[in-house]
């Protein structure tokens, strides 16, 4: 997943960090503070739909961190077959 945000940008592994970043944007309400609402926030800062945005911090939470990883390093195959 291409990470277009430079905010986003500057993890190290973007799929699991973009992942992170977003849970706590989403479960923390800091994107109102940015005068946004949650589907604004998504499409116009991480670029990515609302929808979206909620399947991956949901896969995160279902699947944990360490399923990602060893996503990445079998080259998201387990991903990309079962999601």
């Amino acid at each position: 997943m291409a990470v277009r945000s430079p905010r986003f940008g500057l993890m190290a592994n973007p799929p699991l960090g973009r992942r992170r970043v977003l849970g706590q944007m989403r479960d923390g309400g800091k994107y109102k503070e940015l005068g946004m609402t949650w589907a604004t926030f998504c499409q116009d800062r991480a670029r990515i739909s609302r929808v979206s945005a909620d399947r991956l911090i949901n896969h995160l939470e279902e699947f944990g961190a360490n399923y990602f990883r060893l996503s990445r390093l079998i080259g998201g195959w387990v991903v990309k077959r079962f999601l």
